[in-house]
């Protein structure tokens, strides 16, 4: 019985390769996680722009990737039709042309994976999710790794808008051996109890990047636990004007905070950001939004104007890890991220000042910066 409905939904799919899928609608939507999670092959689900209601129903529901293969996923938004393929190119627009919702009832995306699985989520909007299951967190987006998974996570240029759990209302990764979070804006999250909305978890890794994200109007902002050999490079982020702490840094990992914009330190008292072990060129200041609905621009005059960071254009074989890492090529709304030889601090860069002179050394080369 199970073949055949694996069959079945295959069918419904009319997808020509079993690698990749093009999906239109919710029911294509969970029914190419479901495939997936069992077909025995890496998988690459384009998600053509619209809106993606989570429903009940038959091929409803969160959608859900529970697998323990050995195979990698990646899950994509932003694809439009070209040459009568609704999946046939993605110009690389705005994270918020593909929205998932959850509609205020259910968890929007849950992946769980096998151990050596690498995991790509990108171009997405993850809104109105509720989690209401155990475990009560990550509403938007849940990715857990088993304990000693060595797969790598990459989520990137998606935002999180007005979800609710426990805790970790908007994102929470488990494990893993390293974590990119790059380019992201979550507002409007919720948590309860304070608890941040945003939860990066990872013990004897290779380590998290955090670049270039920014999170703001939330319950709580974000929070890092990372324990043994895994270290966090904290990188060109906003935290700002989260109710109750905007950044929260705990572990025995080694930790480096850089040309962020923070404001409150602390969750409960007790993952303060003077837990980072190198911290260098971070600010706290209005972030200064140019004025629209979702518009996370800088102004013309803002601090994160030209205020961000990049590694060195030339960097050792092995590269260390503090140099280990990329501002990426484009921003959460689909601009070229430098802009004149410089960046900007936060998930969107804005076009002002691209006269604004970076010297040409100041990423500098010490190990510790």
């Amino acid at each position: 019985m199970k073949k055949f409905t694996i069959l079945l939904l295959m069918c419904f799919l009319q997808f020509t390769n079993a690698e990749e899928f093009c999906v239109t609608t919710s029911a294509e939507l969970n029914a190419a996680m479901l495939v997936a999670s069992v077909n025995a092959e890496s998988d690459h689900i384009k998600i053509a722009t619209g809106s993606y209601l989570v429903e009940s129903g038959f091929l409803r529901g969160t959608y859900t990737y529970n697998s323990t293969e050995n195979f990698d996923l990646e899950v994509s938004g932003g694809w439009s039709e070209f040459f009568n393929n609704p999946c046939g190119q993605n110009l690389g627009g705005s994270s918020f042309q593909t929205n998932l919702n959850g509609d205020e009832e259910l968890r929007v995306m849950s992946i769980n994976t096998g151990m050596n699985s690498d995991i790509k989520v990108s171009g997405l909007t993850f809104s109105n999710g509720k989690a209401t299951d155990v475990p009560e967190f990550g509403a938007g987006l849940f990715i857990n790794m088993p304990p000693g998974a060595t797969g790598d996570v990459i989520v990137e240029r998606n935002s999180f808008i007005n979800n609710h759990a426990f805790a970790s209302g908007a994102l929470r990764i488990v494990g893993g051996n390293r974590t990119d979070i790059k380019n992201n804006i979550l507002i409007l999250n919720e948590s309860d109890s304070g608890f941040p909305v945003m939860n990066i978890a990872q013990s004897d890794g290779y380590g998290v990047f955090a670049i270039n994200n920014t999170i703001v109007l939330n319950t709580g902002g974000a929070y890092f636990n990372v324990d043994n050999s895994s270290q966090a490079m904290i990188v060109n982020n906003i935290f700002w004007d989260n109710e109750q702490a905007d950044l929260g840094l705990i572990g025995t990992g080694f930790k480096y905070l850089r040309n962020n914009n923070i404001g409150t330190q602390s969750f409960n008292g007790n993952a303060s950001q003077t837990n980072a072990d190198i911290r260098q060129n971070n600010i706290s200041s209005a972030t200064d939004f140019e004025a629209g609905l979702l518009n996370f621009t800088p102004t013309v005059n803002s601090q994160m104007v030209g205020n961000g960071t990049k590694p060195p254009f030339i960097v050792p074989v092995p590269t260390p890890f503090s140099q280990n890492w990329f501002v990426g090529a484009i921003d959460n709304a689909g601009n070229t991220r430098e802009q004149g030889n410089r960046v900007d601090i936060g998930a969107v860069e804005s076009t002002h000042q691209e006269w604004v002179e970076i010297p040409i050394f100041k990423n500098g080369f010490d190990l510790n910066k």
